[in-house]
């Protein structure tokens, strides 16, 4: 029942899903305790919970980054912490400073718990003999989830290749814009401090930026 390599990464996924306006980077070693102890990083708001982390990219000024999360982003972060508990009692009872962060992990199997970090997947290291397993599983949980499926195994590395926090964010950003037609809630949505032109050349995709540069 140990979270391993690899194992919360559809936790980090869902909580981008809910919230892209968190980044690889807020993620990336997200402290849950302060160096005193205290619950920094998670904690109750009057509508809800937030998580308080940093996005480097903001700027000195701006790095600080509160989100409130919608009640399922919550309930994620409580899970995370519950399947994580026994690694951060573990490194407490040790003297390893690694029991303030939120995502842990153990490895491959029983290595001594660090931060975990979004895997870097592209087609060449998937396709990799050491990848095999990973891709097998993952072809057997689409299985799972539509019986009628009919992924092949170059699907699967196509599809896991092109799949990433960044990615995610992207998605999410296309769609609020298509939903409200506006730039600037898409750069509300994505959690930049304000818009800039170049944002929309960033995140949509070349025919659909040509589409509604054409037509509105």
């Amino acid at each position: 029942g140990l979270p391993t390599y690899n194992s919360l990464y559809p936790y980090m996924l869902l909580l981008v899903r809910e919230h892209p306006s968190i980044t690889t980077s807020f993620l990336s070693g997200f402290e849950l305790y302060n160096e005193k102890g205290l619950l920094t990083g998670f904690t109750k708001a009057r509508n809800g919970y937030q998580l308080t982390g940093t996005k480097m990219r903001r700027g000195k000024h701006l790095a600080e980054q509160k989100i409130q999360l919608s009640d399922r982003a919550s309930e994620l972060t409580k899970q995370v912490i519950e399947i994580t508990a026994p690694l951060r009692e573990y490194t407490k009872k040790h003297s390893n400073n690694n029991w303030r962060y939120l995502f842990l992990t153990c490895g491959k199997a029983f290595s001594s718990p660090s931060p975990a970090k979004a895997p870097a997947w592209n087609k060449n290291n998937l396709q990799h003999n050491k990848s095999q397993a990973l891709v097998d599983r993952f072809l057997e949980s689409m299985k799972k989830c539509h019986e009628d499926s009919e992924l092949t195994r170059e699907d699967a590395i196509h599809f896991m290749s092109r799949t990433s926090i960044g990615t995610m964010r992207a998605s999410c950003g296309v769609e609020v814009y298509l939903n409200t037609q506006s730039v600037d809630e898409m750069a509300k949505a994505l959690g930049h401090a304000n818009y800039s032109t170049n944002l929309l050349a960033h995140y949509l995709p070349e025919p659909i930026l040509a589409f509604f540069q054409t037509r509105w």
